[in-house]
């Protein structure tokens, strides 16, 4: 089973963008299933200019560059990409010197590994300096806590959090799949240089595994293929969930299907020798048992 896909969001890097006296280039990556994309920069003023976007290996498919001058519009920017849909994210061009950068010395998130739906404890500090030597506590300013899912391109916003008087934030969430948490600082009328944290891993389970994974050579609708057979189970229990997606990639291509009222599954996909894993929750290391095998074609 495949579909077309796009990331919800446009990465950049770096991000904030802040110009001195040298060009700055940054890079634009997201994910689109699609031939061609096209791209665009609008500047604060509106003005616009046509990006180039170029295929590279998932799972950010698609990459483009633009080089900042030091002439450049201080702001909030906006890159666009364009196929069957299109996608939009905002970000800021800043000034070097003419406000107070800022950091985050401290950001984690608690326990690093949890079962799906499991609240997860996010905590760190938000920091400013003037001179890049003395740092302070930023209180009373929105963070916003981003994640990035495994073997996917792009953050998306999970919650926003505000720092108390010592600069400190603390929040909750839910485990959802694994990935990586950050947390970002800035917005439209900031008096700082915005910034964001360093990822932090998470790994998501489900309390479940996958039984008698297999794999056969078979000949479907005239065409070499290759069967994945298993059976997903609810570790600890006699349940078989039912209506569940198992997946499988390989090559940039997904392949999937749902299992049936014993937990089966049965998934078709191209014959390549290789170390195929099938995993639920569409991701490999989401609490299960991997089952790999070398499938000859």
């Amino acid at each position: 089973m495949r579909g077309a896909f796009a990331s919800e969001t446009i990465e950049i890097a770096p991000d904030p963008v802040v110009i001195g006296a040298y060009p700055v280039t940054v890079t634009f990556d997201l994910a689109m299933d699609a031939p061609d994309v096209q791209g665009r920069l609008i500047a604060p003023s509106g003005r616009r200019w046509s990006v180039d976007f170029a295929g590279q290996p998932p799972p950010c498919n698609w990459r483009a560059q633009h080089t900042f001058s030091p002439e450049d519009e201080i702001g909030e920017w906006r890159i666009e990409a364009s196929a069957w849909m299109s996608v939009e994210t905002r970000f800021f061009v800043e000034k070097a010197g003419t406000k107070p950068r800022t950091r985050f010395p401290e950001f984690d998130v608690q326990p690093r590994e949890a079962v799906v739906g499991d609240p997860l404890a996010v905590t760190g500090r938000l920091e400013s300096s003037a001179d890049g030597d003395t740092w302070s506590p930023v209180p009373g300013r929105p963070v916003r806590i981003t994640f990035r899912q495994r073997d996917t391109c792009g953050f998306v916003r999970v919650t926003e959090v505000r720092t108390d008087d010592r600069g400190a934030f603390r929040t909750r969430v839910d485990a959802e799949a694994s990935g990586e948490y950050r947390a970002e600082f800035g917005g439209p009328g900031d008096d700082y240089i915005g910034s964001h944290s360093e990822l932090v891993l998470f790994m998501a389970t489900t309390n479940t595994e996958i039984l008698n994974y297999r794999i056969s050579p078979v000949i479907r609708r005239g065409k070499k293929k290759l069967k994945h057979t298993g059976q997903l189970h609810k570790i600890d229990t006699d349940v078989y969930p039912e209506n569940e997606t198992i997946s499988t990639s390989m090559d940039g291509e997904t392949y999937a299907d749902a299992t049936d009222d014993r937990g089966r599954f049965f998934i078709y996909t191209k014959r390549k020798k290789a170390k195929w894993t099938v995993s639920f929750g569409g991701n490999a290391r989401q609490g299960l048992k991997p089952c790999n095998e070398n499938a000859s074609s």
